[in-house]
């Protein structure tokens, strides 16, 4: 594909020659195999070229600058190619239509504005591709209909331009790269089995992807970087679907990820970067995802609701949490057998976790300064173990609970722990809190309760209550 073919002497002579006048027209008809069709346009106001096709082996192009014009290619049968390419163009368009299998099609744009460029290819194993350099206003659309299609577009060096890839199908792969863009928006939308999708963004600003695969065993890997005022969003919808996303040396960036169904796995990274947010959603059965900011001021927020949905907010190359100044995360479950685990190092963060449902487990760690979390479970075996390190810390929470436990443990100043379990069995709190000013008060209501408060410092302030059977309680201060 895309490689010019031996052809007759006879055939070599049906290419046309360049067009110089105003509101030119070539109009070129072939049928049969290994033809070739050329026009070549130029300072020709507005004029069209129209290509059609018929058979197998056939090669269509038209290269027009210049002028307001259009280029139109219709090809059927197997193993055939076309091409367009547009150069200072103003209102252009290049429209190609391929059915059969083995189709290439290749569009080309450069320095202009408000052009188009729609391909539409129907079968099997079509290769699709689109590039607009210094392109303003302009749209680039690729639709394609069959199995084991690829498509890919480039954009770079351009402001408020649209591209599009649509393919329908199973075994699809569509790829977007963007340079140097502002105010512009990059889609792939997928529908099918076993599809892949990538997209690359470099140095842009004020720019939109957005991916939407529906079926099973898709797969999205998606990289930025140096991106300013950003919005990426994923949906996936199906079973067994994977996505990793890299966010990196950019500011002001949103991540935003839907994941449906059974068994998704989910990677997301922001790093080297300031104030950006990731919002993670998942619903279904068994789904695992991993979140890493390392920066200043981000904001993740991940929401799991099913059964078996496991987040690890890092744990990314043997990493954990968020790293840097400012950081906050919400993190809710909603489901069964569901796991937490969060690490937060740097100044002024928040937590919240949420869960709901059986066999909950939360392992969170915070350290610095200021860092505040927050805690509900409501289920089955609940187990929460928090460890704060540093200056002015709040531990709060609530589990309404079977089977829950809670130990806390707080290293530092002014650090406060209150938790309250009710209406449960075989509860147990475990606090340990060391130095200045600290204040811990547990509340239990059930049975087979257990409490131990160990204070060491100053001002320290610790009550306990229990109401129910078979409650112990063990408070020492120093």
């Amino acid at each position: 594909m895309f490689q010019f073919k031996p052809l007759a002497v006879a055939v070599l002579a049906i290419v046309s020659l360049p067009a110089l006048a105003n509101n030119s027209t070539s109009t070129q008809t072939q049928e049969g195999d290994d033809h070739i069709a050329d026009v070549f346009q130029t300072q020709a106001g507005r004029s069209q070229a129209t290509q059609t096709q018929n058979g197998s082996g056939q090669i269509g192009w038209v290269e027009q600058e210049f002028g307001r014009n259009r280029a139109e290619q219709t090809q059927s049968g197997d193993t055939n190619d076309s091409y367009v390419l547009q150069s200072g163009e103003s209102r252009s368009r290049s429209v190609q239509v391929q059915d059969g299998s083995l189709q290439g099609s290749a569009n080309f744009q450069e320095g202009g504005s408000d052009n188009l460029i729609r391909s539409n290819q129907g079968g099997s194993s079509h290769l699709g591709s689109g590039t607009q350099l210094f392109e303003t206003n302009s749209e680039m659309h690729i639709r394609q209909r069959g199995n084991a299609n690829d498509a890919d577009q480039y954009q770079a060096d351009g402001e408020r331009n649209n591209a599009t890839i649509d393919q329908r199908g199973s075994g699809n792969m569509a790829s977007t790269d963007s340079f140097l863009q502002r105010d512009s928006q990059m889609t792939i939308n997928q529908n099918g089995d076993a599809n892949e999708a990538f997209i690359y963004q470099d140095e842009g600003d004020f720019t939109t992807a957005t991916v939407d695969q529906v079926g099973s065993q898709n797969l999205v890997d998606a990289f930025q970087s140096a991106q300013t005022n950003s919005h990426y969003t994923l949906t996936q919808t199906g079973n067994l679907n994977g996505a990793q996303i890299d966010q990196t040396t950019g500011n002001n960036n949103q991540l935003t990820i839907t994941q449906i169904d059974n068994g998704n796995e989910l990677e997301a990274e922001q790093y080297n970067a300031s104030m950006m947010t990731a919002t993670l959603t998942q619903s279904g059965s068994v789904n695992y995802a991993e979140a890493y900011q390392e920066g200043i001021g981000h904001v993740l927020t991940v929401n799991s609701t099913g059964t078996g949905n496991e987040v690890y907010a890092g744990i990314v190359s043997g990493a954990n949490g968020q790293y840097g100044t400012g950081q906050t995360a919400t993190l809710t479950q909603n489901g069964g057998f569901n796991a937490i685990t969060l690490t937060q190092d740097g100044l002024q963060q928040l937590a919240v976790l949420n869960q709901t449902g059986d066999e909950n487990s939360m392992e969170t760690s915070q350290g610095g300064t200021s860092n505040e979390l927050y805690f509900t479970q409501d289920g089955d075996g609940n187990q929460l173990l928090v460890d704060q390190t540093g200056t002015d810390n709040l531990v709060d929470g609530t589990s309404t609970d079977d089977f829950s436990s809670v130990e806390i443990t707080q290293s530092g100043a002014n650090n406060q722990s209150l938790t309250e379990q009710s209406m449960g069995s075989e509860n147990s709190i475990v606090v340990s809190q060391t130095d200045n000013a600290n204040l811990s008060s547990v509340f239990q209501a059930g049975s087979f309760n257990s409490a131990t408060v160990t204070q060491s410092g100053n001002n320290m302030i610790s009550t306990i209550t229990q109401n129910g059977n078979g409650n112990t309680a063990n408070a020492v201060q120093q």
